[in-house]
């Protein structure tokens, strides 16, 4: 808890039998900016991760276009593809309204 960036500075309590208390400091304007960023590189790992996956889809889809695959036709590829591509846009558009969303939850006082 104490190495994780977030100024926790947990202590045992005495007499307590042990109980573990981890104090919150109050969150303070430069510490919303660097979650805010953190999101922001959590999101921008999101969306290579998705078109690593549309990439590999699409790659599929050029071998069954190019009649490599035994039982897709060249057109149900070429369908498949611009679903994919439907699908990524989507799902992009979907991250980067959550993104936005919870950038100014957390930026809000």
């Amino acid at each position: 808890v104490r190495d994780s960036g977030l100024n926790f500075n947990p202590r045992i309590e005495e007499g307590g039998g042990g109980v573990v208390v981890v104090p919150i400091p109050k969150v303070s304007m430069e510490t919303r900016k660097a979650l805010a960023k953190q999101l922001g590189k959590a999101a921008e790992a999101s969306r290579q991760r998705v078109r690593r996956i549309r990439r590999a889809a699409h790659d599929v889809c050029k071998k069954g276009q190019a009649g490599k695959l035994e039982g897709i036709s060249k057109d149900d590829a070429f369908r498949r593809g611009k679903e994919i591509d439907a699908v990524t846009e989507e799902i992009v558009a979907l991250l980067n309204q959550k993104v936005e969303e919870k950038q100014n939850s957390v930026m809000a006082v």
